[in-house]
Formats: structure tokens, sequence, C-alpha cells
């Protein structure tokens, strides 16, 4: 099923709606409450002082329904893991954060380089590399075009050896650098082997292949301060960032560096393109939006001068994730834009979050956030972050605990869900309702099901206990029964694996059938004569079409296979844990 962050959202936003409401309706109970003892009409001067202490408390309940109102309707449920233990890893903050193509986390502190295998985080001695040499602070782990990690330390740079499992240590040739002692704060792929790299107030060119080291003359004339940023656009174009306010652009490294964009003078820390909007975050200045001629459109600040108000004026890093969404990570805490809503997180009100001091937000391939806080804090964000809500196939109903067999998603959106007693019914996400009573016309004949599928969204597939196979197409809104199957009234589809224009049937007791869509023709695969043995292949738990398009089954009696095509299933043979690894 497809991930909607827009239904996230909206079901955040309705959260908070019924929380306004009960907050609202609380203050009215509260004041209904007390009115009447405030209207009697009594001349005493203790009923007066009463009257001036019932409007003390009006007042006050007012003032803490209102002032919480803003929290209540700006607030989204970001919800965060927290990675690291409650002591953090390292006496320093998280530096520089990448994923490697195993789905690994690696990130850099002061102290050195750590991996998070989605089990524990591990740290990797890189000292001990270089004959005690201690290289420790690292400053940016990189991952390139090829997969390739590269680390970036105070004492030099390494590279990721796929041959040996761990990293080398580069001899640069040439460069401005003694041995040992590079300083390398930033690392960039440029093109192919060719890389950038940032030392000592310069700008480098290394060659991978040559392991060669060059500075850039006609950069370093125009750069009078030190290089706190660097990236390239979408478009290829490069993006330097420095220590006195201005951003610089190349069109390629031996053209001339121009003048983006000149603000105060505070570094630049980072810079996120959002279309034709750049995003730069300063160590003290805040946030400038300016437009693709550097002109300011917006300007996010800590003290809500012009109505956006950021965490803190010292901004470290900028990242937009794949729902649009721009996070802002401060010394205060995260800005998180989200069309022209915005929200503050911070750890007091926002669940995981390790610290306020935010150093570094990096975004992996699927789009969750990994934050690196001060003091060896690491917390994780994904939209499957938040916690499940229960639905009850029928509300108020006793009967709440059927079992649910199959789910299916249709072209529309809904998640059909298949029970063993009480039928179908379907989950719309867009209206995020449960519908125990679809009011498709003859669905509700079907009361055991067992299996749903589709491989289009447009025709659901539904298998069953004892009433055989349906199908049911979704813009006619008509069902139809398979009747191949009618003879077989103990049929129990177990599984449904569309396959082109073939489905390929698990059942708990006749083996696999082959059910032809164009021709309607039926073919039954016993995996075994003798129905009646205990642990029977028979029984067919579920079916699998491999990237191969060979197809496997699962049953009661081991693993059966067959080639695409082939027409016929066998046991396959035993491949050691060695081999497969």
């Amino acid at each position: 099923m497809k991930a909607k962050n827009l239904n996230f959202s909206l079901k955040s936003e309705l959260l908070a709606q019924k929380e306004i409401i009960v907050r609202v309706c609380a203050a009215i109970v509260g004041i209904l409450l007390i009115l009447p003892k405030y209207f009697i009409r009594e001349e005493s001067k203790e009923l007066n002082e009463m009257k001036l202490d019932m409007k003390t408390r009006i007042i006050i309940l007012f003032v803490i329904v209102f002032v919480q109102f803003p929290t209540t309707i700006f607030s989204n449920s970001y919800t965060f893991e927290k990675i690291s233990p409650e002591s953090g890893f390292v006496f320093g903050a998280i530096n520089t954060i990448t994923e490697d193509k195993n789905g690994f986390i690696w990130f850099g502190c002061d102290n050195g380089l750590y991996y998070y295998n989605t089990y524990k985080v591990e740290k990797y001695d890189l000292d001990s590399l270089q004959n005690g040499t201690k290289r420790s602070k690292v400053n940016k782990v990189y991952r390139d075009s090829s997969n390739v990690l590269w680390v970036c330390t105070d004492g030099g740079v390494c590279r990721f050896n796929s041959q040996t499992d761990s990293f080398d240590w580069i001899k640069f040739v040439g460069g401005p650098q003694k041995e040992g002692n590079l300083v390398v704060e930033n690392f960039l792929q440029y093109k192919d082997s060719i890389y950038l790299l940032t030392s000592n107030n310069s700008l480098l060119k290394f060659n991978s292949n040559t392991h060669s080291l060059k500075t850039i003359p006609s950069f370093d004339q125009e750069i009078s301060k030190k290089i706190s940023f660097m990236d390239k656009s979408p478009g290829g174009t490069l993006l330097l960032g420095t220590a006195d306010g201005m951003v610089f652009t190349a069109k390629s490294l031996n053209s001339p560096l121009e003048k983006f964009h000149i603000s105060k003078p505070f570094p630049v820390q980072a810079v996120c393109i959002d279309g034709d909007k750049y995003y730069i975050g300063y160590e003290g200045n805040g946030v400038e939006v300016v437009n693709s001629s550097g002109k300011i459109v917006i300007q996010y600040k800590d003290d809500d001068s012009n109505g956006h108000l950021l965490p803190h004026n010292r901004v470290r890093e900028i990242i937009k994730r794949n729902n649009g969404e721009i996070w802002i990570g401060t010394y205060k805490g995260i800005l998180i834009l989200d069309g022209e809503k915005s929200t503050i997180v911070r750890r007091d009100s926002y669940k995981g979050l390790p610290h306020n001091s935010i150093y570094t937000l990096y975004h992996n391939s699927d789009g969750s956030v990994w934050v690196g806080t001060w003091s060896g804090g690491l917390a994780y964000y994904s939209d499957y972050n938040y916690e499940f809500e229960h639905f009850k196939t029928i509300p108020n109903s006793r009967n709440d605990q059927s079992v649910i067999s199959s789910f299916v998603e249709d072209k529309n959106n809904r998640i059909w869900v298949g029970c063993e007693t009480l039928g179908i019914s379907y989950f719309d996400i867009a209206q995020l309702d449960y519908n125990e009573n679809p009011k498709l016309g003859a669905l509700d004949q079907i009361t055991r099901v067992k299996s749903l599928a589709t491989s289009d969204g447009k025709v659901i597939w539904i298998g069953t206990f004892g009433q055989g196979l349906w199908q049911y197409n979704v813009s006619r809104r008509s069902l139809e029964r398979i009747g191949n199957f009618n003879s077989l009234s103990d049929l129990l589809v177990s599984s449904i694996n569309p396959q082109d224009n073939l489905l390929w049937l698990g059942t708990k007791g006749f083996g696999v059938y082959k059910y032809d869509t164009t021709t309607k023709k039926t073919t039954n695969y016993l995996l075994d004569s003798d129905k009646t043995i205990v642990n029977s292949p028979n029984r067919v738990w579920n079916t699998l079409t491999d990237t191969d398009g060979n197809l496997w089954v699962c049953t009661e009696g081991g693993i059966f296979t067959k080639e695409k095509g082939l027409d016929n299933f066998h046991r396959p043979a035993v491949v050691s844990a060695s081999k497969l690894l």
C-alpha cells in the first residue's frame, strides 16, 4: 500500500480539532456552572466580593483555554524514536549522518565514527587503521553516486573498501597539506572521479583515480573567508557559502564564481532548494528565503517580528523531505514547514527528541528523517511512527474479536478487509472512515473470506471458505462467481497470486489451482497424491512469484517451486546459508 502523507496530516488536524472542541466545551461548562451564582441579585458586601472573585475565575479560565489554542492548532503529531542511550554516545555533537547502500545509518561525532544497523549502534575504530595516529573527530560522512562511503576527519579522508570490508586512508598526492595533518570539513562529488573538499579555508579538487589534490586558484581569489557550506543544485550548479554570509554559484570548475546572495556577516550553514526558492540558513541570522534572482522573499527569525517564527537564529541544517516538508534544525528545536502550516518541534512537547540543540538532519531513501543533536543524542522520525488506531469490524458490537484474514487496496485508495466470519468491509483512506457495511450489492452474500488480491486495483479477487472464488469489478460494482469452482463447495482458497492473465490459487487440501482469466480454464496441481497424510503439501498457506517469474509455494509439507515456462512443481534444492550470504 502506498503511504499517503497528506492523510496522516489530515488525521493530525482532525485530532487537533477534537482537542479544541473538548477544551471549548470544558470552558463553556465551567462558565455555566458559575454564572448562576454571579447573577444572584443580593446587594451584600460579601456577594460583591464573590462576584469579583467569579470574574477573576472566568478570566483565568478563558486565558488557560485560549492561550493553549495556538499550540493545538499549529502542532502536528510528530513522534520520534530515540536511538541513542540516555547518556548519549559522546561528549560533543553528532556532526554528520548518511545512509549506505545496505540501509545502515552512519554518523560522525567528535570522538569517532558510528553506525546503526537497525538493531544497535556500534562504533567503528578508525584510529587503529593508521598505526595509532589519532584522527577521531569526524566532520563529514558522504555517500557518492557509486554508493562508496567516504569519511572526512581532522586527520584526513578514508574510503570504504568493499573487498576488505574496511576503510582505507587516502594518501594524497600534491596539495597544500602535510602528511596526516589535513583537516577536511566537507566533501562533495562533482562528477565521476572528481571530488571537492574544503580544508584550512581552501577549496581543493581531488581525483580519486590518481589521488592528486589541487587548489582552484580562480576560486581562492574570489573567496576571502572560510567556506562553511558546499553543495550542488539539481541542475549541477555548484553552491558555496562562506563565513561572511555570501553565497556563490559556479556552472563549472572552469567558469568564474558568481555572487548569488549577500547577507549579514554570519556563516552560511545550509542551503536547501525548493523549486525556485532557496532556503539559506545562517549561524546567527536565521533563515532567508530568496528567489532565483537572489532577492529575499521571506525571513524566519526567533523574534517573530514578521510573523515567521524560528526556534533560534543559529541554524545548522535545512532539508526537504519527499513529501515536500522543509525541516530547519536550529540550536533550540526544529521548524517544520508544510505549505502554509508551520510546526515548532522541541523536546518538551514531542516524544523521543533527545535534545533541542539540533546539529544535523538527514532524510534517507524512504523519506524518514534522522536527527543528530548535541551531546550525542540520535533520533529517528518516520511517517509510520504514529500510534495505531484500533478499528472494530462492527462498532459497538459484541463480536469485535473476529479474525481479519486479508487486505487489499483498490484504485480508489480504499483498503478492503476480509474477515473470516463477517465478510468484507473497507477503510476509506481519504475520509479516514471505516465502513463495516459497504452496501455493494451481492457482496453481502460472501461471509467467510480467506484471501483478497488485485493486480491493478480495478478487479478484486476474493477467496473464501466453502464459497469458492469470486471477482469484483470496482468501477461497475459487479460481483461474479468463478463457475469452475462450483463443484468444490468445501474449497478453502487460502491465497491468491495474480500473474499476468493467470491466477495461482493456494487451497487447504487441494493443492494449487491455476485459473486463466482469459480462457476461463482451470488446472489443478496436487503436490502429493495422498491427501490424507499429516502436514500434507496439498495444504497451501501462501504462494509467491519471484522477480524471475518462478512460482514458490509454501505448504504444510514444505516448499515447492515451479520454474517459469515449465508446468510442474518440485522441491527446490537445499542451498546452504553461507552461499545465500
